[in-house]
């Protein structure tokens, strides 16, 4: 039996239609962890340049897989850790009045568009080599 892809989410209804949900949520679940895993390593990379305590590379975390509305599944990358980064990330990503133009301006919106493509990617190989 073949199975015709032709988007993202009538590729993940044949599956579920297929293997079942428990099985289309294990997948999903990996394929989640693998493109977030690869999109926080790419972010750490941007972070480097410049860091100076390194405590917001070090507190870069990631939730488990869960759903948005019922229907959606997905991770959320966060700042957690005692250096509190979680407090100063956007000054770092917008600037502030005084320092308007920081030297990590807009590393996470850069990192975003730098790894959309390869995570599709990663999510979508992963779901067709697990199912």
């Amino acid at each position: 039996m073949s199975v015709d892809v032709k988007g993202v989410h009538q590729m993940l209804r044949q599956i579920g239609e297929k293997y079942g949900e428990t099985q289309m949520l294990k997948a999903q679940d990996k394929a989640l962890n693998k493109g977030s895993k690869y999109f926080v390593n790419v972010l750490k990379a941007n972070f480097e340049v410049f860091r100076d305590t390194g405590a917001s590379i070090h507190e870069v975390s990631v939730t488990d897989p869960y759903y948005v509305h019922g229907k959606t599944r997905m991770v959320k990358v966060h700042w957690h850790g005692s250096m509190n980064r979680y407090a100063i990330i956007h000054l770092n990503e917008w600037g502030t009045i005084k320092n308007p133009n920081p030297r990590g301006k807009g590393a996470i919106a850069r990192t975003m568009f730098m790894t959309e493509r390869p995570f599709r990617e990663i999510i979508k190989q992963s779901l067709e080599g697990d199912l």
